[in-house]
C-alpha cells in the first residue's frame, strides 16, 4: 500500500486515525464480493477527499456515506455487481463494477439510470484510478 499512500499523500488526501473498528461485511454481503484491499486501505487511513486532481474533479465518500448512499439509492438490487464510491460533480457516480473477474474496475457511471452499458472504465483497479489522475489522464480521452 506505500504507493498508494504515497499517491494519496502527494495529492492531498488527509490522513485520519487508522480506522481499526470498520466492518466491510455488510458492504461485502450486500455486493456479494470482495472489497479490494486497497480501497479497504484508502477508507481505513484517509479522510473523504474532494476536489481537483489534475484535469478531473473529484469527490471521494468516507465508509459511512457510502454504506448509506448505496442504502438510500438500492444500488444492490438495481445494479448488482457495482458500489458508488463517489462522484465527479457532474452528475455521474465513481464507482467499483465488479465483472467476471474478481478485481473491480473503476468507473464513471451515470447516475440517471444507473446502465453498466455506458459505464467507461477509468482505472484498473483503485490504485491505478488514483495513479492516472495524478498523471493528468482526463477520462474521456
Amino acid at each position: 500500500m506505500l504507493e498508494l499512500e504515497k499517491l494519496l499523500l502527494d495529492t492531498g488526501f488527509l490522513l485520519v486515525n487508522p480506522e481499526t473498528d470498520l466492518s466491510f461485511e455488510l458492504i461485502e454481503k450486500q455486493l456479494s464480493h470482495r472489497l479490494p484491499n486497497d480501497y479497504k486501505f484508502y477508507l481505513e487511513n484517509f479522510k473523504p477527499f474532494e476536489g481537483f486532481i489534475g484535469p478531473e474533479y473529484v469527490a471521494l465518500w468516507g465508509y459511512d456515506f457510502v454504506l448509506e448512499s448505496n442504502a438510500e439509492i438500492g444500488i444492490f438490487s438495481l445494479v448488482p455487481n457495482t458500489l458508488l464510491v463517489g462522484s465527479n460533480g457532474g452528475g455521474e457516480y465513481i464507482a467499483f463494477y465488479f465483472s467476471e473477474q474478481e478485481q473491480p474496475s473503476v468507473v464513471i457511471t451515470p447516475a440517471i439510470g444507473l446502465e453498466t452499458q455506458y459505464n467507461i472504465t477509468i482505472g484498473t483497479n483503485f490504485t491505478d484510478f488514483i495513479a492516472r489522475l495524478t498523471k493528468n489522464i482526463e477520462w474521456f480521452r
